[in-house]
């Protein structure tokens, strides 16, 4: 089954939505935008309302209702209503999420606060001058993984704050991103981006792509690897430990090591 909206509709839809964001002191008096309408009538567009003709129509639209997540989502609300609601009913058709990760610079002198005080903020918008959207931390992203075991494709894309490389924030943020794909041992297809060409260091993605047996394909955006004075902690041996790897893409990346070797790659 197949449903492509047209432009006018999302427009349509988008406005709607937006009538129903409030402004509102979240936490600690910070100033943040929501969207509070999940108790009205839904805002359904022609997929959807499809969906709800009827019990035979649900069942047939569930799969491709629910087969992709993304977060942040189109209209800002608390990760609670996600992980200990919407996705509890529907995590099985889940398949495939992308994130968009936590950025310093959005929180506002929240960033040296615990981690689970920070997570509050995931997905809501901040009112800054803007409308900034908040990202996802990697404790939300756990919780996701969680409840939605059946997921089979991750896509991530880091903060693009300039200078986000040299700070401890970027280097605590990629230590914390490998607990949750603890919880993802069947994940099959992997992408990792900084939305830039700034060599991020990629020591990390080798302790994530380590959990992860079942990975057949594997994209890489701008980072790099420096050489290491154990070879099973450079990216090319790590790579070939992956025996399901069918499909590897590397973008401006930079690999200081020598163990390219190690195998015959296909081009």
């Amino acid at each position: 089954m197949i449903y492509h909206q047209s432009f006018e509709e999302h427009t349509s839809i988008t406005k709607r939505k937006m009538e129903r964001q409030a402004r509102t002191p979240f936490i600690q008096g910070q100033t943040t935008k929501v969207y509070l309408g999940h108790e009205g009538p839904p805002i359904l567009n022609t997929f959807q309302n499809l969906a709800v003709v009827n019990r035979k129509f649900h069942r047939l639209c569930l799969p491709e209702l629910w087969q992709h997540i993304t977060f942040p989502t189109s209209m800002p609300a608390p990760m609670a209503l996600w992980t200990d609601d919407i996705l509890l009913k529907h995590a099985t058709w889940v398949k495939s999420a992308e994130f968009e990760l936590e950025d310093k610079i959005y929180y506002q002198g929240i960033h040296q606060s615990s981690e689970s005080k920070r997570s509050l903020y995931d997905n809501t918008s901040l009112i800054i001058g803007e409308d900034i959207r908040c990202g996802i931390g990697p404790l939300n992203i756990g919780k996701i993984f969680k409840v939605c075991p059946s997921i089979e494709s991750v896509t991530l894309y880091l903060p693009d704050t300039e200078g986000a490389h040299e700070s401890e924030w970027f280097s605590g943020l990629t230590v914390r991103l490998k607990t949750p794909f603890q919880l993802l041992p069947q994940l099959q297809h992997l992408t990792i981006s900084d939305n830039g060409t700034r060599d991020l260091p990629g020591e990390f993605i080798i302790d994530i792509i380590k959990q992860l047996p079942s990975l057949i394909s594997l994209d890489l955006f701008c980072f790099k690897f420096v050489q290491k004075q154990s070879e099973e902690e450079s990216l090319g041996w790590n790579l070939v430990q992956l025996q399901k790897l069918r499909e590897l893409s590397l973008y401006y990346i930079t690999c200081e090591d020598q163990t390219w070797s190690l195998t015959s790659w296909a081009e």
